[in-house]
């Protein structure tokens, strides 16, 4: 069994770090530590479109990297990795994906179990106003004001929690 490691919110195995403009490139880099490694893939698609399998190539004794452009329109894409490799001259093929934490993955038994890494693919940034920038928000939560009790009192109260409470005329 080979150990695996990918974690998309660092650098040096996604970049760029988070969304990708369009028609940019994103480089992959999985480490991937084994007796004998066949091949490694990324498998990355559209949003309801067909899967591309591309081969990583061998960075350093346990990296593997490619690049995929991000051509084909803004959307979601979604990816995974395949590994195949050799242990006692049987040839075992591992997939790797997210958790349901996000970041560092885990290993899938099969390409049906696996779970997909998503990524972004915008037209361009958004810049945000000056006004924006330098203003302050609020944000302020209705039921919290009352909860419908006539007397007042709030259920459930919790502790350290401000209440804000009005009297009915």
């Amino acid at each position: 069994m080979a150990v695996i490691r990918f974690n998309p919110w660092k650098i040096t195995h996604k970049k760029p770090f988070g969304a990708v403009k369009e028609n940019e490139v994103a480089t992959f880099t999985i480490e991937v530590i084994a007796e004998k490694i066949m091949a490694v893939y990324l498998v990355i698609h559209k949003d309801f479109q067909e899967e591309k399998v591309i081969t990583m190539k061998k960075k350093e004794e346990t990296q593997f990297s490619c690049e995929y452009f991000f051509n084909q329109q803004i959307g979601l894409y979604y990816y995974h990795f395949v590994v195949q490799t050799q242990e006692n001259g049987k040839t075992l093929t591992e997939y790797y994906g997210p958790t349901k934490k996000g970041g560092e993955g885990q290993k899938f038994s099969s390409s049906e179990a696996v779970w997909d890494y998503q990524v972004t693919c915008y037209k361009e940034e958004e810049k945000a106003p000056e006004w924006y920038r330098e203003g302050i928000f609020y944000q302020i939560f209705p039921d919290r004001f009352a909860n419908g009790n006539p007397d007042q009192i709030i259920n459930s109260p919790k502790k350290k929690f401000l209440y804000l409470c009005y009297r009915r005329r």
